[in-house]
């Protein structure tokens, strides 16, 4: 379950902070207000954490390729470069998220094109912690 969610210059949000967030929530707003672009970045991050999680062996990739890939498979930027998804005007993204109580966290600047490195996941459904 998400519990938080900070995004720094993601997309369209400069600076958005969601705490407590409970197991039914409600996304409301106007048009181009970034709700899509929320929705589809828990996606992303609860899927890549899965999809890892199903994969670990000593051949699997990182959970910080893993999450590149879904990012780029989900968003779909032009070229499939990542950087894309950083808010225009700035040079880099933070976004930090509570997955079953633990912190997930990655950033990457404006010219990141397929790899990020600088992302670290700590949850796992049965309780276990690594990446």
């Amino acid at each position: 379950m998400i519990s938080e969610v900070n995004l720094e210059n993601f997309a369209i949000f400069e600076d958005f902070r969601w705490d407590d967030l409970g197991s039914i929530n409600l996304v409301i707003g106007e048009n181009d207000t970034g709700k899509s672009h929320l929705l589809k970045l828990l996606y992303t991050v609860s899927r890549s954490l899965q999809d890892y999680q199903q994969k670990q062996s000593s051949e699997a990739p990182r959970w910080s390729d893993t999450l590149a890939r879904k990012l780029q498979w989900v968003f779909q930027p032009p070229n499939f470069d990542i950087g894309r998804l950083v808010r225009k005007g700035t040079d880099g993204l933070d976004v930090s998220v509570r997955v079953h109580g633990e912190p997930v966290h990655f950033n990457f600047g404006k010219d990141t094109t397929k790899q990020i490195r600088n992302a670290t996941a700590t949850p796992k459904p049965d309780g276990q912690v690594e990446t």
